[in-house]
């Protein structure tokens, strides 16, 4: 069953602020979703890496008939692993 914006999946529901900028990142994101269905988002933390994903995760939705999923990693305590 598609996910239709009157029944968004209950993890991407638009955040209370206005999302801005990072246009060229959004850009690359999206890009990124037209080629293949998995993207992975890295980088060091407190960059936007969750917000950039989850609004992306949110405009992009309806292109996916089973929707979009978001699958947050945890971070790595080892090198080794």
């Amino acid at each position: 069953h598609a996910v239709t914006s009157e029944s968004p999946h209950p993890a991407l529901r638009r955040p209370p602020t206005t999302f801005v900028g990072q246009k060229h990142q959004r850009e690359r994101v999206s890009s990124a979703l037209r080629a293949g269905p998995l993207v992975t988002v890295t980088g060091v933390g407190g960059v936007g890496k969750t917000r950039l994903a989850l609004e992306l995760a949110r405009r992009e939705q309806l292109q996916f008939a089973d929707g979009v999923w978001i699958c947050e990693l945890g971070p790595l305590e080892h090198g080794d692993a």
